[in-house]
């Protein structure tokens, strides 16, 4: 059976060069590389479109926390800096510890894990957040007297 036979042969194809493609489809030709089309999804209008209009969408969003984090108290702030530091201290805790907890005793994993994220609980309460509200002092509502 020759490459003519089957569903797309083109014919003798030993050449290797263009000259077995029929004029109007050599590679070339089928997609022209002089801007009128675009080379790939990303240079369409309607990529460019709906990642614009997802880009604002993200920018309301962000405008949104901003202007409720500025009206909340300078207390409600610092518990939110707090929640965020314990969220994320826990969640590293417990991506760290998926590196390891296989190799551990069954005995040890239960010891472990607990303890673990007590102390990433802790960690992110005691150390991460008052650095945090520290650092992002300037930016948080002054202190109320009393």
């Amino acid at each position: 059976m020759s490459v003519k036979q089957f569903k797309g042969g083109r014919g003798n194809f030993e050449g290797g060069g263009d000259d077995n493609w029929p004029p109007a489809e050599r590679p070339s030709q089928r997609r022209p590389m002089d801007g009128s089309k675009p080379r790939n999804i990303q240079e369409t209008q309607a990529w460019k479109d709906s990642t614009g209009g997802l880009q604002k969408i993200w920018k309301n969003y962000l405008n949104l926390l901003g202007r409720t984090f500025q009206q909340l108290s300078r207390a409600e702030q610092e518990r939110y800096i707090e929640r965020f530091s314990i969220t994320i201290a826990v969640g590293a805790a417990c991506v760290m510890s998926s590196f390891f907890y296989w190799f551990l005793p069954p005995l040890v994993r239960v010891l472990v894990v607990p303890v673990f994220i007590g102390a990433a609980w802790w960690a992110g309460s005691k150390l991460i957040a008052p650095q945090v509200i520290d650092r992002f002092s300037q930016y948080l509502k002054a202190e109320e007297q009393y």
